[in-house]
């Protein structure tokens, strides 16, 4: 069954996406190559000239967590107004006047540096960006139950899963999947070096290995567990089935405990408090570690 990639190429298949507002963003060469070093640490970039095209889309990306570089012309305008959005994780403002803006920023916990510097804030945009690595959305769907039933969407969701790994694979799954990725990952070379290794060396016993790299592995089906981007999880079928039979192999048959480290959004803690009572299922796979010291610093 071969799946039409072109819905999915306009989307943002990782969770992270940067968003940077500045009327001069595509025209000043300093910026242009500015969004060339940062996609190594955010494929996933989007410019606008006017806030109200920013605004619209920033609003309508309520699956992502954005970093959001913005220009002195807009700040003061715009910041107020998205600030509380809880997508936008980071807020960086670029400016002539440091001193000026400062000010205004004082007020707003997510602008995390003002500078007329754009190296400097692509250093922090680079070092904050590695500590939000534990800071990937919860990967949890919650469904009411009642003495009657289960709710239906919950339900069918797990059975596409399962039906997922049950399917028949196609020798053009894997190849529909990378070329997905090479569109995705277009002029970012340190990743398409990777989807180039894995197309070269993954095999179904190394699967568990190249889910835990730093890679765009994890980041695509992390995001398309979470978002049931259903096309995605189609394509990478033959991925998802061989890390359920390497982790089945490799299971112990004896009870062990393991930690995880997560980061939880107030909105997200919210959601667990008021799900007592009902089902909670996870999403995706989840990284562990036998050391609960370590897990902390994940």
């Amino acid at each position: 069954m071969a799946t039409n990639t072109n819905i999915l190429i306009s989307d943002n298949l990782e969770t992270f996406s940067l968003v940077w507002l500045d009327i001069n963003v595509n025209v000043i060469k300093e910026n242009v190559t500015a969004q060339q070093e940062l996609r190594s640490s955010i494929n996933h970039i989007r410019t606008f000239e006017t806030t109200e095209e920013c605004e619209k889309y920033i609003r309508q990306s309520n699956q992502d967590r954005i970093t959001f570089i913005v220009s002195d012309k807009f700040g003061q305008d715009i910041v107020p107004r998205i600030h509380d959005q809880p997508q936008i994780t980071s807020i960086y403002v670029f400016c002539f006047n440091c001193s000026t803006h400062e000010q205004w920023t004082l007020k707003y916990r997510k602008v995390k540096n003002v500078s007329n510097q754009i190296s400097d804030l692509i250093s922090q945009i680079k070092g904050d960006r590695r500590r939000q690595k534990i800071e990937e959305p919860m990967p949890i769907s919650v469904a009411e139950r009642s003495s009657t039933e289960i709710d239906g969407g919950f339900l069918h969701y797990q059975l596409f899963l399962q039906i997922l790994t049950q399917m028949d694979s196609i020798p053009s799954e894997k190849e529909e999947l990378l070329e997905l990725c090479r569109q995705t990952y277009y002029g970012n070379p340190s990743e398409l070096r990777i989807i180039e290794e894995f197309e070269k060396d993954y095999h179904n016993d190394n699967a568990l290995w190249w889910y835990t790299r730093e890679s765009f592995v994890y980041r695509t089906l992390n995001k398309a567990f979470r978002t049931h981007n259903d096309n995605f999880l189609l394509l990478s079928r033959f991925l998802i089935r061989d890390i359920r039979d390497q982790l089945s192999r490799e299971q112990l048959s004896l009870p062990i405990r393991v930690y995880r480290g997560q980061l939880m959004y107030p909105e997200e803690l919210i959601v667990l408090q008021s799900s007592v009572g009902s089902l909670i299922s996870m999403k995706s796979f989840l990284s562990t570690s036998m050391n609960r010291e370590l897990a902390r610093l994940c």
